[in-house]
């Protein structure tokens, strides 16, 4: 049986993009195997089964990793990696909306402060 090993280095670098550790871990166990089983990325990952399932769920509604069937059987492999950076991008966009409607409200609050 072949070892496969997670580039600690890659995933390090998924966290910083924006994933949790857990899906950092499954998305460079897909890039080292270039696709597997739910079963083998658990083996890999050294996390439960269906944890994986549902990072794998979250990881394709992001457009990271692609859902085929082989076999009667889900198989996943990762999308192109320029998707990392488009999911990245969105999450900046999401938090300066957030940030913008923060201080929108904190606006008005301080205006009425200012009338006391």
């Amino acid at each position: 049986m072949i070892m496969i090993e997670i580039d600690q280095n890659i995933a390090e670098r998924l966290k910083k993009a924006g994933l949790s550790e857990k899906e950092a871990l499954t998305y460079s166990a897909l890039l080292a195997t270039g696709g597997a089983y739910p079963s083998k990325i658990a083996e890999i990952t050294k996390l439960n089964r269906t944890t994986i399932y549902k990072i794998l769920e979250t990881l394709s509604i992001r457009g990271l990793v692609t859902e085929l069937e082989k076999k009667n059987k889900l198989f996943y492999q990762v999308e192109h990696p320029r998707n990392i950076e488009w999911y990245a991008q969105s999450q900046i966009t999401i938090a300066r909306r957030n940030l913008e409607d923060f201080l929108r409200g904190k606006k008005a609050y301080f205006e009425y402060m200012k009338i006391m």
